[in-house]
């Protein structure tokens, strides 16, 4: 999730940029009042977004403990796996891999 926040954050970042060139740019007072209003929902945005980014904290990974050894078992599971990703977007963390 950690990494997923992190290109969230990023394109943002990004988008903020972009917002403040195209605000620099504008010169017509009422397209500046309007651009305003858009740039204090913005901050609002931004706000939560900082919020939230201190409470996204990656969990420590716990090893996972195969119910069965050999390749054969480790590779059906790594096709299983990418299996749910492909079909699903379905990712499974260390946590939940070990409960299937």
């Amino acid at each position: 999730m950690k990494e997923t926040w992190d290109k969230y954050s990023k394109i943002f970042s990004e988008y903020c940029a972009l917002a403040d060139e195209f605000d620099n740019g504008i010169s017509e007072p009422r397209i500046k009042k309007a651009y305003k209003k858009l740039t204090d929902k913005l901050n609002h945005v931004i706000h939560l977004h900082n919020e939230y980014d201190d409470v996204v904290q990656p969990l420590q990974s716990v090893e996972v403990k195969m119910p069965f050894i050999g390749e054969d078992f480790q590779e059906t599971w790594t096709i299983y796996k990418e299996y749910l990703i492909e079909n699903f977007q379905r990712y499974l963390g260390s946590r939940q891999e070990g409960v299937f």
